[in-house]
């Protein structure tokens, strides 16, 4: 079996994405037993945080990603250090970039 850590921009795509292509592939090889799939705790975050109002949001999507992952939780910070986990726009912007440019493939 071959683990497979997941980048904030698919998971992003999994919450956000109109094509799920990739994604059910993804969730297939994991269903299936083929791929482990990780998640860092952080990056779950950062990708919630990339979420807009206006997104429509594939719940049931998530939920199976979130069924066949491991969460990796990721450094401990203390509470003074939390807003390390607040990304930046700039970075928002590049994840949803490249999760919604999936789409158009």
């Amino acid at each position: 079996m071959v683990q497979v850590m997941l980048a904030v921009d698919t998971i992003l795509e999994t919450i956000i994405g109109d094509n799920s292509e990739s994604i059910d592939k993804m969730l297939d090889e994991a269903r299936s037993g083929k791929a482990e799939l990780l998640i860092l705790h952080k990056a779950l975050c950062w990708a919630l945080f990339s979420v807009r109002p206006d997104d429509h949001i594939h719940v049931r999507r998530l939920a199976e990603l979130l069924t066949y992952s491991q969460i990796q939780i990721s450094e401990f910070v203390g509470s003074e250090e939390r807003s390390a986990w607040i990304p930046n726009q700039e970075d928002v912007d590049h994840w949803r970039s490249v999760a919604l440019s999936k789409d158009d493939q």
